[in-house]
Formats: C-alpha cells, structure tokens, sequence
C-alpha cells in the first residue's frame, strides 16, 4: 500500500522511512534479543541500547521511589506516625473499585503491622456514591474513628471533610486525581497533582498508599516494609490503567513475581479460580482477578473483596473466594441480562449516520451500566450511553469511541443535567427523564462537530509482518517486554494479506470464531474472541489484513503459535496490486498503460517493448489483479527453463506479499511434484503457473482440467516465428491450444519482432491488437481484429 498512515485502517509504530536492519541487528546482538523483539523496541521509541536495557530490566532496586518527594505525602505520614503513637482509632476508607480496594488492603495491613488500632471502610457504589459522600457521612460516624485516612479518592471532598472535621475528626487524604477547586483545606491533603511538576504523576490510588507506607515503615525502623505489599499495589496499578513504564512497570514486575512465587492467602484462594497455564500476568489479570474483585463492588457488595485481600488464612481465603464467585456469576447473569435488553434498543434506535445511542430502562443494574454502554459503542462504533430509570431520575454511564471527546459535549449540554462527570471518554450523568429526549438531541447534534476520523481512528499497530515472520522463539521473547499496559500495550502487529480457511463458531456462547490463516508460504491458527460479526467472518472471502496479538502456548505437549485477531480489513484489489507492484503509483509508460486497459477490456494484443522497458510487469499485473479478482489460475509460457526458474523467483518477490502463490510446471518436475502442483491448482492455492511450450502443448489436457486458466502469456514470443519454429516444433501447433481454453485470454510480448514476426505470433495466438513502445516505433502492420466478431478470445 502506498502511506498507509493516511488510511483509516492502521498505522505502524516503525518509521514510516522504512526499517533501519542495522539498528535492528544491532539492539538485537547487544541485547540477546529475537530481531523482532528490537523492532518493537525501536518502533517504541527505545532505540539506544542503555535505554532499552534499563526498560527491559526495570525493577525496584534500580527504580527511584522517592515517597517523600510526593506533593503532601511527609505532612500526612507524620500525621499518621502520630496518630498510631497516641493510639488513635484510625478508619482507612478507601473506594470500591480495584485500585481503591487494593491501596485500602495494603494500607490497612501495613498499619496492622505496625501495632495501630485500625479498621477499614469501603462505600456502597449503589446507595452511598464514590468517595466521601454525605450518604456515607452516617456510618463512618457510626464507627467512632479519630483519625480517618482516605486512599484513591477525597481530593474533592471539602464539603464533607469539613463536616468530619467539625465531628473532631482528624482527616488526612491520600489520592491520585485531579485536582479540582474543591480541594480539603480543613485537612492535610497528599496528591501527586497537587504538584504537576511533582513526582509521582502517573501512581495509582495503590502507588500513593504504598508510597505512604514506604515513609511510615521509615519512620518505626522497618524501610523494607512497603516490599511486603507489591503483590496489592500491583493489582490497584494495573486495574487503574495508569503507565506502565519507569515506576510503575517496576512496581508490577515485582508485585506479579510475588503473585506468583509468594501469594498472600486472599490472592492464592483467587488464583484457583483462575487456571493458567504457567505465570500469572498483568494481561490475565485483567480479564481474571481484577474483573472478580471488581464485581462485589459493582453489586453494592464492597467488603467481600476487601476480605479476602486481607484474609490471614488460606482455608478462611478459600470461602471468601467462593463467595466472591458466587457474586461475580450473579454478575455475569444482571450483565447478560442488560446487555440483551440494552442492545434489541440501540439496534433499534441506531440508524447509520448517527454520532451517538441513548438507551434507557426502567430499574437498569447501575453497577454495571458502563459495561453495557461499552459494548454498545464497541459495537455500533458511536458513544453510548445507557440509562438507569430510577426514584424518578435517569442516572446514566457513557463511554466513547475512538478520539470523540464526550465529556466535552457533555459539557455543552449541561444545562440540561442534573450532575455530570467524567473524562473525555467515559462520563455519569443524570438528568430528569423528561429531559432525556432533548438532552439526546441536542448531545448527537454536539457529536456531530466531530471530524469523521475521531469516531473511527486507525488502529497502531507495532508492524506489518508476513506469517513466516513468527517462530516460537520470536513469539516467546515478546514475554521480555511484559507487564503490559497502558503506555506499554501488548504487541500487536497487522498481517501481510491473508486468507481465511476453515471458520468455525466456537464457546458456549457462540461468539468466538476460530479459523486458519494462509498467506500461501505459512499456516497459522487464530482466533477472533468476542467477534462483533461472527456471521460475517464465517463467510469472510478474499484478502484480509488481520491485526493479531502472537501466542506461543504448548498445547497437549506439543508447541503451537496462535493468532489472537482483534480487528480485519479487506484488501482491496487495487491496494493489492500497489503492494506487490509499486509501479502503479510511482508511474508506468504509456504503452504498458495501453496493454494493461487493452487485457482489462478483454482483448488479447501483442506487446512489443525493448528490454528494461516492462513487458514482464504487463502480464504480471494482469494475472494478479485476474487472481485477486476471481481465484484464477494464469499460465507464463517461456521459451528456456533457466527462464522459468529465474522468472519464478521474481514472482514470488512481488506475490507472495500479497497471498498470491506461482508454482513451475516443466519436465525436470518428478511425477510427485507435477502432482502436487495439479492439486495446489484445483485447490485454488495456486495463482500463476510457468512453464514451456513443449509442457504446455503436452500437458494442455490435464492443466484444463486441473483449473480454470483465464489468462496465458507467451513471453519471448518472437521464438514463435518460422525460423525459430523450425528447432521448436511446439511453437508450429499453438493454435491447438484453442480447444483446450477457449475462453482463456491470451498476450504475447516480446522485446525483438519485425512485421513478418509479429503476424506469424499473431496468427498463432488469434491475437486481436498491437501495442508498441512508444520509444521505439517501428514500421509495424498487424490487423486490428479488435471489432471482429468471429474471433477467439
């Protein structure tokens, strides 16, 4: 393709002047890496090897963890020194979702350790809101703490702040959002932002509590205690999708060889309800444990996973885990349940064109609106919002697409809410029901202003790579790059043109799709879970580049590449033919133009070009675009067999980039090979075949029979001439070829013919036209049969 970054399809992280080899061989050798391993090294941005290799081997003893560089975080250890010297009773109150959850685990437990009197509180996302809310005001009261500490949120709670404090409450917080105009000044208040020129702007609500602990263990003569609670901080960062590079990338390298060398019973009780094969990683996490752990929250049901992350033993772990369970099947079912209904009315609603679907319900789950609202907007490709219709208000969660920002058109319409929130792409919103028609009018009309690429972006991909680019070993070492996450995504590369074969449905559900990928040299497995058009790649046909995630797995003792697909573009057939023959954009002569509008019409000319000037890219061009077109098979007819070796090798240069396949056919085949070729033709794997007059005229019979030959090319044609025809006696019976195809178009093409030579070639062929270079013009005579009905073609 030509720049494909101008596509809407995707774009690579590699230099779009192409790959430097040199630097990808030498990162490689300097680091023992697999060359693909350096490409994506490079492609991200780490192309001196002292970087790379700082970034491959990040870990906690080389990463900096100035906790006390932390904007607050000192002010608001000392308070908490203080608190557990004087005894106080102390409530760690935390939020209900991963990240929140996790920083309240391992600050609870760290204080624990540290002789504190302290207790814990997690709000009810369903009746008490997050964070510090009035609502939840009643049952921290209820509990009589003298010192509360927030972790992952508080930062905009004054209001309520200032009434703890007012009760004689001692309120420390301890956050990682944005900072806003409601900022506690009744309080000390610890947050990364606070400073946005601060360390520790990308820490999770987990990395902040961990810093905390880290001053405290310093302050009771145990620095290495915040090394005890990795494993959580690790679980809060990567649910909470902050970078995973420098800090972070350490933080959760150490915490996942903790998860799995040295799980804490809560962790090991969860791991069995997530088999893995071989090491627990940040990937699986977040579609295993993370999404477990969120579900209680989501339900209104907080403390069954703050339980068991704070459990002291395995057998007490292992019933909190099946409880845990238990609510994330009830879960799975409310979502199944919504979804279904949620998506029969943004089917219905949705029209094409529209920038945006409102669907609402009577007494929706909000605990888990936001899934929902994901899944349609996944799927439809527009933001999405789904509403709630409860206690006579609409409180809905939407989430975008691609680079739309909603929350900013959001923010146009706000007249119209009653509260609003969120970032560019997911927001909460409620409104009065009343309002929920216009509200929806006049947010698409918002959406509307958005430039067409924002709703579908190209997707990035690491790079464009054919199948036979994959073994295992490049596919294992990817592993070295991991955690992945955001700023450090799992690598995902698009596919040189594929076909797809054997579709098959597979999972309970009847909504993963597993099939095999052929680029004609290799063979791969895939994989397409959560297919948003399981009909339409189960009769998906013709060339595709496929967007895939490599897995390396051993499978029943054996080991097995597969492709994990997450997206699919067809190819069309000119974005093929720019691939395999870049001619097309930079320019061809005006008389390869003629031949090739001449064959596209359906005529069958001759071609007279001196040498260097491209008669071999004509035939090429037409048989690939005739193969793109319709799985045909075209014959290349040379007068040497040196020529057809030679020839053969610059086909599959070209082709094979594209899926197409050329095979030769001539007398030095075995018998075992001939028949391998015939079949590869019946099967549709081949595209082009070359071979000699001689095999040609021998064999016509079987190659009919063996495929539909639409197109053959007699290069070096002037062999067909008298004088030649003399020592080549198969050159004197090519009018029988007629019988055996028909319908087939035939071109001859030559570099050297007078007027005798180019009507004998004519004669023999039925051609119908003549194209001459238009750097040569030699008084040539051949008749126009262009409009001769009788003629064969």
């Amino acid at each position: 393709m030509q720049d494909l970054s101008t596509t809407a399809k995707w774009v690579s992280r590699e230099p779009k002047t192409g790959l430097d080899h040199q630097l990808v061989e030498q990162l490689a050798g300097a680091l023992g890496l697999h060359r693909l391993v350096a490409r994506v090294l490079i492609g991200r941005g780490l192309t001196d090897i002292r970087q790379a290799k700082a970034f491959l081997d990040a870990s906690l003893d080389s990463e900096e963890f100035p906790a006390a560089n932390i904007a607050g975080l000192s002010e608001v250890a000392v308070a908490l020194v203080a608190a557990i010297n004087r005894d106080s009773r102390i409530m760690v109150f935390g939020d209900f979702d991963v990240d929140g959850l996790s920083a309240t685990a391992l600050l609870y437990l760290a204080l624990k350790y540290l002789g504190a009197t302290v207790s814990y509180l997690i709000p009810s996302r369903l009746e008490e809101g997050y964070g510090l809310t009035e609502q939840v005001l009643p049952r921290i009261l209820e509990k009589n703490p003298q010192t509360v500490i927030t972790v992952d949120c508080g930062i905009s709670a004054s209001k309520v702040v200032d009434q703890l404090v007012g009760s004689g409450i001692e309120v420390l917080i301890s956050d990682h959002h944005e900072v806003s105009e409601t900022v506690p000044t009744s309080a000390l208040v610890a947050d990364p932002k606070l400073d946005p020129e601060g360390f520790g702007q990308h820490l999770a609500g987990a990395g902040v509590a961990l810093a905390l602990v880290k001053l405290l263990g310093q302050s009771f003569d145990c620095p290495e205690l915040w090394r005890e609670y990795t494993d959580l901080a690790a679980l809060g960062t990567i649910a909470d999708m902050v970078p995973l590079i420098g800090l972070n990338r350490a933080l959760v390298r150490d915490g996942l060889e903790r998860i799995n060398h040295r799980p804490r019973p809560g962790i090991q009780a969860l791991t069995c309800l997530q088999p893995q094969n071989g090491q627990l990683t940040a990937v699986n996490l977040s579609f295993g444990m993370i999404p477990r752990l969120n579900a209680p929250g989501r339900l209104g049901r907080p403390d069954e996973a703050i339980q068991i992350l704070i459990a002291d033993h395995l057998e007490q772990a292992i019933i909190l885990a099946g409880r845990l369970e238990d609510t994330n099947i009830l879960r799975r079912k409310l979502e199944a349940e919504l979804a279904g209904a949620a998506m029969v009315q943004a089917e219905s609603n949705y029209q094409a064109g529209k920038k945006l679907v409102v669907v609402a319900g009577e007494g929706w789950h909000e605990g888990i609106r936001g899934i929902i609202a994901s899944r349609i907007a996944r799927q439809l490709g527009v933001p999405a919002i789904v509403f709630s219709l409860i206690d006579g208000q609409a409180r809905g969660s939407g989430r975008s697409v691609g680079s739309v920002n909603l929350y900013s058109a959001l923010d146009a319409v706000s007249s119209l809410t009653l509260q609003y929130g969120g970032h560019e792409s997911a927001v909460g919103v409620t409104l009065d029901p009343k309002n929920l028609e216009e509200f929806s009018n006049l947010l698409e009309a918002e959406l509307a202003k958005e430039p067409p690429e924002h709703f579908h972006p190209p997707v990035i991909v690491d790079a464009q790579l054919s199948l036979g680019d994959l073994d295992w070993d490049a596919v294992q070492d990817l592993a070295l790059l991991e955690p992945f996450g955001q700023a450090n995504p799992q690598p995902s590369f698009v596919s040189q043109p594929v076909s797809f074969y054997n579709q098959r449905v597979v999972g309970s559900l009847g909504n993963h799709v597993s099939f095999e990928v052929s680029d004609h040299q290799t063979e791969l497995s895939a994989i397409w879970f959560s297919c948003p058009d399981v009909a339409g790649l189960l009769a998906r046909r013709g060339l595709q580049e496929i967007v895939f995630e490599p897995q390396a797995e051993l499978w029943r003792g054996q080991r097995r590449l597969q492709l994990r697909v997450s997206d699919s573009f067809a190819v069309s057939i000119d974005e093929a033919l720019v691939e395999a023959f870049p001619e097309l954009v930079t320019g061809l002569y005006p008389s390869q133009v003629e031949a090739l509008d001449l064959l596209g019409a359906g005529h069958s000319p001759l071609c007279l070009m001196p040498t260097g000037r491209g008669k071999s890219l004509v035939f090429q061009i037409h048989a690939a675009r005739q193969a793109l077109i319709g799985q045909a098979v075209s014959l290349f007819v040379y007068p040497l067999r040196a020529l057809v070796n030679d020839q053969q090798q610059h086909l599959v240069d070209r082709l094979e980039r594209i899926g197409l396949n050329s095979r030769i056919l001539c007398g030095l085949n075995t018998p075992e090979e001939r028949a391998s070729v015939y079949q590869a033709m019946s099967d549709g794997e081949v595209s082009m075949v070359l071979t000699t007059p001689e095999y040609l005229l021998l064999y016509a019979d079987r190659i009919a029979k063996a495929a539909r030959i639409v197109f053959i090319d007699f290069d070096e044609a002037h062999h067909i001439a008298a004088e030649n025809a003399l020592y080549r006696p198969a050159y004197n019976r090519l009018q029988e070829l007629h019988q055996y195809f028909p319908m087939t178009q035939f071109l001859a093409t030559t570099a050297t013919a007078d007027s005798q030579t180019a009507f004998q070639i004519s004669q023999a062929l039925n051609l119908d036209s003549l194209v001459i270079d238009d750097s040569r013009r030699p008084n040539l005579k051949l008749i126009d049969r262009r409009n001769d009905p009788d003629r064969l073609a």
